[in-house]
């Protein structure tokens, strides 16, 4: 009975001695995930959980893609009007440091015209009265270069606005129209994940909004195990700013290119 008596009290002692060190330990690990929480929030990293839908990652893939490639065809448009612009520029300067201006060239011809006569007459060396003829072929090549070039600088800008009315401006509205199709496919998705995260969370939407507006980072918001989503995510949002601001300089490009062509 005695025996009986100490192994009852000794088994109480045991349950109450394993109930303290389960608390402490239940408690220490509450306490071990909560620090991995705030690490994993100060690394900017996504905290372990749930997997993202794979249709939403290749959806943000493909636009991103999409991005990239109408970026790379707006530089290329903007450097062939830049070519074609100063292609035009330097053949109009080089006609104005070659060619003296009609008016000048009109008064050469009269004088030469009114004079010609009575110069010859007086010229007893055929030397000069040869070195006159010269002059004058040499004045019908220059005035006869100096048409060639105008035609040949008119052919030019003639190119120049068949090119911004069939591949500048109407590329650029083509590229603006994807542009905004493709915000508002990432729009749609940014809903989507939206979703999934309150759902996840168990929280307001309007909650998830506020915090993806204050934040870039999906790290802090979202319960995702793919570091590659939150990269993704950045470089899509970099990529729409970039492209709206290669909007914005090819706009005022083609519409620099505009006056120019107006005031010639």
């Amino acid at each position: 009975m005695a025996e009986y008596e100490k192994m009852k009290n000794e088994m109480h002692y045991l349950t109450r001695v394993n109930t303290e060190y389960t608390g402490q330990i239940n408690s220490l690990r509450d306490q071990i995930s909560a620090l991995e929480a705030k690490l994993l929030d100060k690394e900017n990293l996504p905290p372990k959980g749930q997997q993202m839908d794979p249709e939403i990652m290749s959806e943000y893939v493909a636009i991103k893609a999409k991005l990239n490639e109408q970026s790379a065809a707006l530089r290329n448009e903007k450097f062939e009007n830049q070519k074609l612009s100063e292609e035009v520029r330097m053949l109009r300067q080089k006609v104005s440091d070659s060619f003296e201006s009609p008016l000048k060239r009109s008064e050469a011809r009269r004088s030469l015209a009114m004079g010609d006569d009575l110069r010859l007459s007086q010229m007893s060396d055929s030397r000069y009265a040869e070195e006159v003829k010269e002059l004058k072929v040499q004045l019908k090549q220059e005035e006869a270069n100096a048409v060639r070039a105008e035609n040949y600088a008119i052919e030019l800008q003639k190119k120049l606005n068949r090119f911004q009315a069939t591949r500048g401006i109407n590329t650029f509205t083509d590229y603006e129209v994807k542009f905004k199709e493709s915000q508002a496919r990432v729009e749609e998705l940014e809903k989507k994940i939206v979703t999934i995260i309150s759902e996840s969370l168990d929280c307001s939407p309007d909650l998830v909004r506020q915090a993806m507006s204050r934040s870039n980072s999906l790290g802090s918001i979202i319960p995702l195990n793919s570091v590659d989503f939150a990269r993704i995510y950045n470089d899509i949002n970099h990529t729409l700013k970039t492209t709206r601001d290669e909007l914005s300089k090819s706009k005022s490009e083609i519409l620099r290119l505009k006056v120019l062509v107006a005031r010639e």
